[in-house]
């Protein structure tokens, strides 16, 4: 049988095959909406997740109204969205709404599994049962591990006069092949698996052990090592990196070669913002006539020097996330007239 190559495609293969597992799509007489699968003696009733949708254009459409802002800042290369919003004053509340637009899909999801457990644990009266919602993604990069897991928990926490309002997901567990764990080889890859248990969970339970040795068997299936790791997860924590190509790594290039020479050895940094853009433009007032029409005759060593000189501002530039519409008051516009 021809497993697949889609991490969906390989997990319900691995959970339809195994031997404690019973899968739920099986059974005609179930009418209502309900979980995937019961496993162990029908102790853990799972349902599975798979995240398709890419909510990219949410942030764009965000980027794009901002740009109309009078506080919208010019940068030199590229930057992520969050650095954009230092420049606003209602940063932290621009923060929230991107996070709230980029994972809205993952609350979706866990408020119908919440639904598809409740009945399933109803139909065939599993009160004692564990509700586990399983969440898998190797398609949306956006999306990283510790943005599903934050929404995921905030989720859980959720109350109602005082009660939590999600009563039968006792535990949420994130499958991302998406990123892996920061500082993990290419070839050996850590790949993260996160636990987030509802707060009226016991965390050290036989339901949770079973459900741990689960996903030990789904690492082995996958013929990865599973190592445990306790940490505290945060939406802005940076732990995991995407994946990249395992391909060869070419060598650098020349800007690529004087960006890394700068920062070992960041000259710039002592300067206030200020004198910082009064360097720059002193380096491009020399530099920029040479794209000119007439442009003066510099040497090839000129040149050069000049190009490094430039690709060192930009990378000052970009480490301080400076909005470069400083720099109109700075630079030389009459060369340009």
């Amino acid at each position: 049988m021809d497993i697949g190559q889609s991490l969906e495609d390989r997990f319900l293969y691995f959970m339809d095959n195994h031997e404690l597992v019973e899968n739920l799509d099986d059974l005609a007489c179930f009418q209502e909406e309900k979980a995937d699968y019961l496993f162990s003696d029908r102790d853990l009733i799972i349902e599975v997740k798979n995240i398709e949708s890419d909510p990219s254009f949410k942030l764009e459409e965000l980027n794009e109204n901002l740009k109309n802002e009078p506080d919208y800042p010019l940068f030199y290369g590229e930057k992520n969205l969050t650095d954009v919003f230092e420049h606003f004053e209602n940063s932290d509340e621009l923060s929230q709404i991107a996070y709230k637009k980029l994972t809205m899909q993952v609350e979706r999801a866990l408020e119908k599994a919440e639904k598809q457990i409740k009945n399933t644990r109803k139909k065939f009266g599993l009160d004692s049962a564990y509700g586990v919602v399983i969440i898998l993604n190797d398609l949306v990069k956006v999306l990283d591990p510790d943005h599903i897991a934050s929404r995921a928990a905030k989720f859980l926490l959720k109350t109602n006069n005082g009660r939590y309002r999600y009563k039968n997901i006792n535990s949420i567990v994130l499958i991302s092949e998406t990123h892996k764990v920061k500082n993990s080889g290419p070839y050996e890859e850590a790949l993260p698996i996160v636990f987030i248990n509802s707060p009226h969970t016991q965390a050290n339970s036989l339901h949770n052990l079973k459900l741990d040795d689960l996903l030990k068997q789904w690492s082995h299936f996958c013929g990865r090592q599973y190592i445990e790791i306790e940490r505290k997860i945060s939406q802005a924590d940076n732990y995991f990196n995407e994946r990249g190509s395992n391909a060869t790594e070419r060598p650098m290039v020349r800007q690529e070669l004087w960006r890394a020479q700068y920062i070992t050895n960041r000259y710039y940094k002592k300067l206030s913002d200020d004198d910082f853009l009064k360097a720059v433009a002193v380096v491009m007032d020399e530099l920029m006539p040479h794209f000119l029409k007439n442009k003066p005759n510099l040497s090839e060593n000129k040149l050069m020097e000049l190009m490094q000189a430039s690709t060192h501002c930009v990378e000052e530039a970009q480490i301080r996330n400076m909005d470069m519409r400083h720099f109109d008051k700075y630079w030389n516009k009459e060369l340009f007239n």
